[in-house]
């Protein structure tokens, strides 16, 4: 069977969470080279495979050797970043990322990735992993959530929720001894915009 090696340049370089240009940058060629050889339009020498693996966080052989179309990995759309610190603005439509522990019948429209910024989270998800959402409204009080505040800035944080006090509180979950759970009230503008179900690293692995 012929092995394309674009088709594996291409899910590991969406991945990775880059786009064609910023893999170009990487290796130093243009981004018509990466279009040329994600379509098999041409081929990478051994020079820029070794190049791009190393970019890539890969080995050589995975490059040339697994058609990685085959293993029919669900990718996940990233929306931007996520503060797991101080909250601050989410960014939408950025990629995708492929997210191998996910069974591939699940409607991953439903779903979402957010990159990490910050440690506040760091007993759960570490900074610059990436976060996977399930799109909800709402959540448990205790079950983790990306939270829009007062109409414009969105965190990562374990919610709390006290129905008699109408009090929220989104609580971090660190080993740093700097972050404190934030408190609201009922004039606060808190929005929900989806459920923690799981994490990516950099490279796409699970976690273990």
């Amino acid at each position: 069977m012929y092995i394309s090696i674009g088709k594996n340049i291409k899910r590991l370089r969406k991945s990775n969470g880059y786009t064609q240009t910023e893999l170009a940058e990487k290796i130093g060629v243009s981004d018509r080279t990466i279009s040329a050889w994600e379509t098999d339009r041409n081929e990478p020498n051994i020079v820029d495979i070794q190049k791009l693996a190393d970019a890539l966080h890969t080995k050589k052989s995975t490059l040339i050797g697994e058609d990685l179309d085959d293993i029919n990995i669900p990718t996940i759309p990233i929306y931007g970043s996520i503060s797991a610190g101080l909250p601050f603005e989410a960014i939408q439509d950025i990629g995708e990322i492929a997210c191998p522990w996910l069974d591939n019948k699940i409607d991953t429209e439903e779903m979402f990735a957010l990159k990490i910024n910050g440690d506040s989270m760091d007993r759960i998800i570490p900074d610059g992993y990436y976060a996977i959402f399930q799109k909800q409204d709402d959540v448990k009080t205790g079950e983790i959530a990306a939270v829009f505040i007062n109409g414009g800035d969105a965190t990562l944080k374990r919610v709390l929720k006290f129905s008699f006090s109408k009090k929220l509180i989104l609580e971090p979950l660190s080993h740093n001894p700097i972050h404190e759970e934030q408190q609201y009230g009922e004039f606060d503008d808190i929005r929900i915009i989806g459920k923690y179900v799981g994490c990516i690293s950099p490279y796409g692995f699970e976690i273990e």
